[in-house]
């Protein structure tokens, strides 16, 4: 674990269960958090009043978005609600600001023209969600001209705006909002005090709230109850990620889906990590819960670009045993291939799963009266 790791793991003991050396530094987290929140609600408040200018898309927007800092599987889910629109006969793109990206010009990323070596400038969302959906991309931080770009030069008849809760200057037709099953705003507080982007009081502004369980479906009553407490009439839905098989990275680059392995048909169960994601925790557990047991995970800050010295060292550390990571991880190892084509054949494998719902019936049926009240262009 390098050092920006380290701090990561240790705000987020604190964030989220009060523990660690940051007690100490409580007395001046306390009051920061407090005029964090303030500034928010605020900011959230002007919006809706009409005092801060806000823009509409030539199309339907569905937000998904969330409350607090790290992974809570925005990303997954929102390429779930993609393939589920295109089912429909609706033809959806995807808008995000791309984070960590080495690019600041916005992006009209269409399926054919994808490249590797351009993933950076992507950022490591947008290129996952188009290496894998071969859906059109819009990434910038002006999500108003990002959308204006995909409805001008795509044929695409409904926006979805990843990690969009905040972003209040584009206007959405429906705001989702995912909670973590099991602690869905940490201490309540918000950063650098508390895990939360803003006040709990903002979930008033959300039309669904989906709540991500465990693999088994298990670990939603606390997200559930609160939310019964502080937002009862907002319709909620129960969801999470499942894993599903294991690929080897040259049969994932090459999209060669005949050498998928179901999960319990592994070969290995001593394995190492690898993760640079917003969760790291998650990533952990749920490999353990999955019956694998873990002898070392190596990681890194979310979004991290990954560098040739940096892969060989995990690799000689592994001693050429099974290094299991995120799809979200491996996207970002795909620009050392250009300067590198031997890495194909590192031992790194990729878990695969898709976003699944409890009640998955239910929720399309809601889905499709939200939809029914929108005129979606042909």
């Amino acid at each position: 674990m390098n050092l920006s790791s380290h701090l990561l793991s240790t705000w987020q003991r604190f964030a989220y269960d009060g523990v660690g050396p940051l007690r100490l530094a409580a007395p001046i987290l306390f009051p920061l958090s407090l005029g964090y929140g303030l500034a928010s609600r605020l900011l959230r408040n002007l919006y809706k009043r009409g005092s801060m200018p806000s823009f509409s898309a030539n199309a339907p927007v569905i937000s998904v978005g969330n409350l607090t800092v790290g992974g809570v599987g925005k990303t997954p889910f929102t390429m779930y609600l993609a393939e589920q629109l295109r089912e429909m006969g609706y033809r959806p793109a995807i808008l995000l600001r791309g984070y960590k990206r080495t690019s600041v010009d916005p992006i009209l990323l269409q399926p054919d023209q994808f490249s590797f070596q351009k993933i950076p400038h992507y950022g490591d969302e947008a290129a996952l969600i188009s290496f894998t959906l071969q859906l059109p991309v819009g990434i910038g931080a002006n999500r108003k001209q990002v959308a204006d770009l995909l409805l001008s030069q795509t044929d695409c008849n409904i926006l979805l705006l990843d990690d969009g809760f905040q972003h209040l200057r584009l206007r959405r037709d429906l705001n989702l909002v995912i909670l973590d099953g099991e602690k869905p705003f940490g201490n309540g507080r918000c950063i650098p005090y508390g895990p939360l982007r803003e006040p709990i009081s903002a979930l008033q502004d959300a039309h669904a709230i989906l709540v991500r369980a465990n693999n088994d479906f298990t670990g939603w009553n606390k997200a559930d109850s609160v939310c019964s407490y502080h937002v009862p009439t907002i319709p909620s839905f129960v969801g999470n990620f499942k894993w599903e098989q294991i690929i080897p990275f040259r049969a994932w680059v090459e999209r060669d889906v005949v050498r998928d392995v179901p999960l319990d048909q592994f070969p290995f169960r001593e394995v190492h990590l690898l993760s640079g994601i917003g969760n790291p925790n998650r990533f952990h557990h749920q490999a353990e819960q999955t019956g694998f047991h873990v002898r070392e995970h190596f990681r890194f800050p979310d979004h991290h670009w990954y560098t040739r010295d940096e892969l060989a060292a995990i690799s000689a550390q592994s001693h050429e045993d099974p290094i299991l990571t995120t799809e979200k991880d491996a996207i970002r190892l795909l620009p050392l291939l250009e300067r590198d084509p031997a890495l194909i054949d590192t031992p790194i494998h990729i878990i695969q799963g898709r976003w699944r719902m409890q009640e998955e019936n239910r929720f399309m049926q809601w889905l499709e009266s939200r939809l029914g009240e929108w005129s979606v262009s042909g």
